[in-house]
């Protein structure tokens, strides 16, 4: 059955020189505790960088203890238990991230820090494109 929510968005843009989007989520994650940083960024052309700040969620996914709870708009809660049922990655295709990027982080949990930082010395050498335009390795278990 599918259902259909109604809800209502507001945005405002502010310019980057004035605040970062760090700083107006910081601020703003001590009034709304659920609120979500998100960003998007184009290290090739800077007008196509966005950070979206998203405040009191209508619904929610959390997994914790063996149970995923899932909270829809409409206020009702589904609860599914976890099991062995399912399987995890053995390989990740990513880019070459930028510096302390997230999606870098993500590249050495997974592959192991001194791995990963190998393969980016050989990339440095190399001179390999970074960013999300740039190259490719595969990180495989």
């Amino acid at each position: 059955m599918k259902e259909t929510f109604r809800f209502h968005t507001e945005s405002q843009t502010i310019l980057a020189d004035l605040y970062t989007p760090v700083g107006v989520y910081m601020r703003l994650r001590d009034l709304y505790a659920q609120s979500a940083l998100m960003e998007s960024s184009d290290y090739h052309d800077q007008s196509h960088s966005r950070s979206f700040i998203g405040i009191d969620p209508i619904a929610s996914v959390a997994v914790g203890h063996g149970v995923a709870t899932i909270h829809m708009p409409d206020g009702t809660t589904a609860q599914h238990d976890i099991t062995h049922d399912f399987t995890t990655a053995d390989a990740l295709l990513t880019n070459f991230h930028m510096p302390f990027s997230t999606m870098l982080m993500i590249a050495c949990a997974f592959g192991g820090y001194e791995q990963v930082m190998q393969a980016y010395k050989v990339a440095i050498d190399e001179k390999y494109q970074f960013g999300c335009y740039g190259d490719a390795m595969l990180i495989v278990d």
